[in-house]
């Protein structure tokens, strides 16, 4: 994806909205592992489609704050404030086309900034007279949040905790034939280079190598996985969904 995509202006705001979903889907990735569905959008496609243009230029659009007193200046505050906090917000209010209006009303919250995310699954959104939106709006948009929220991984870590409401940061998978005495499942993976950081204490075979291939096996626990002798090839781990996955050389 381009480093950034200029919204045309010249186009209206309904069209405006449908193009930067298909963006979104277009760039979104997705894989099929241990039998679920993942998906996540890379932090190079939130930053091409969050500029500050384009999101000036859709809040100046949108048809819902055309109908509510919402002067230029309060628009242009507001497109400035969610380019600087609020990027992930954006594209997941595109995503699930709640408009700004919701977005707006969403700001209200003290903690409704991407460095929150993702916000708790009982939040509710309340316009300026304390109304709530609908259940169905602001339980969509919990839902689609995981698609910008894929967690950085570090190599070498292996307490590392994941959220149910990530995505995982996997580029490709497959399912591969694990050792001959193990009937767990194996995935060979990749994962998005935006994703993984090297550890501040490097070992061999934690190096960064773009486009590297890992092993993942999924335990019940940590302690599980350190009982066996995957642990000798392994890069790092994570806890996920009350499962334990071992991320590790081929």
């Amino acid at each position: 994806m381009a480093s950034s995509i200029t919204i045309p202006t010249t186009i209206p705001y309904t069209s405006q909205d449908t193009l930067i979903r298909h963006l979104i889907q277009q760039n979104t990735i997705k894989c099929t592992i241990f039998g679920e569905e993942n998906s996540f959008l890379p932090i190079a496609a939130i930053k091409a489609l969050a500029t500050h243009e384009n999101i000036r230029e859709v809040v100046q659009c949108d048809s819902d704050l055309k109908k509510i007193y919402f002067p230029d200046h309060s628009r242009s505050f507001l497109a400035y404030r969610v380019y600087k906090h609020a990027q992930k917000l954006f594209v997941v209010a595109v995503a699930e086309d709640l408009g700004m209006l919701f977005l707006r009303d969403l700001r209200r919250g003290k903690r409704a900034v991407d460095e929150y995310l993702p916000p708790k699954m009982n939040t509710r959104v309340r316009d300026e007279n304390d109304v709530s939106w609908p259940d169905v709006d602001t339980r969509g948009f919990l839902d689609r949040q995981k698609l910008v929220c894929a967690p950085i991984f570090v190599m070498g870590s292996y307490k590392q905790m994941v959220g149910r409401l990530f995505g995982l940061p996997i580029v490709e998978a497959r399912r591969v034939a694990g050792r001959e005495d193990e009937e767990r499942e194996v995935y060979e993976v990749k994962f998005h280079d935006e994703y993984l950081r090297p550890s501040e204490s490097a070992e061999p075979g934690e190096e960064m190598v773009p486009g590297r291939m890992f092993l993942m096996r999924r335990f019940a626990n940590r302690g599980e996985a350190t009982r066996g002798d995957s642990f000798d090839n392994a890069v790092f781990g994570f806890s996920y969904k009350g499962m334990y996955y071992l991320v590790g050389n081929p």
